[in-house]
């Protein structure tokens, strides 16, 4: 098989019937009318290749790596979809769809790196700077509560 040319998306090979006349695959590959056969090669083949070996592979290591994976990435998409509006897309056609997932990938990292941040703060005892930074009334539940608690005193309120 030689290389012939090129398209805009693959290399083009070109093998001769003749060259495979003794070839005990022969008829897999040719038509017994065939003179030639023309195989387009895309890119990203040999990235298929890899996987294919891969794939073929009883690796019990892979196949445990990529259980774990696939829990952890199941509970962020769940998230997602339940939390974060990806259930149904806002917009039509795919790059506004593209930018909703970007858009709700960005609010759950800063979402999960305000919590480590916050973590990080209580541990250190600078909690409070992190009060302030946030608000006074960050929570309005306990907005709620702190307004009861003034009203009725300290007791517990009962219905």
């Amino acid at each position: 098989m030689t290389y012939c040319c090129s398209s805009e998306k693959s290399d083009i090979h070109r093998s001769d019937a003749k060259d495979y006349q003794h070839c005990p695959l022969r008829s897999r590959c040719f038509s017994r009318n065939a003179k030639y056969r023309i195989i387009l090669i895309g890119p990203g083949y040999e990235s298929l290749l890899r996987a294919r070996r891969i794939h073929l592979r009883d690796d019990r290591r892979r196949k445990t790596l990529y259980t774990r994976h696939r829990w952890r990435v199941e509970g962020v998409h769940g998230e997602a979809k339940t939390q974060h509006g990806l259930r149904r897309a806002a917009r039509r056609g795919l790059w506004n769809v593209a930018i909703q997932a970007y858009l709700t990938a960005v609010v759950m990292n800063l979402k999960r790196l305000a919590a480590v941040l916050l973590c990080f703060l209580r541990f250190t005892g600078r909690h409070f700077a992190a009060k302030r930074l946030l608000g006074r009334h960050s929570d309005p539940g306990k907005e709620k509560i702190r307004k009861q608690r003034k009203f009725y005193g300290n007791r517990r309120h009962e219905k």
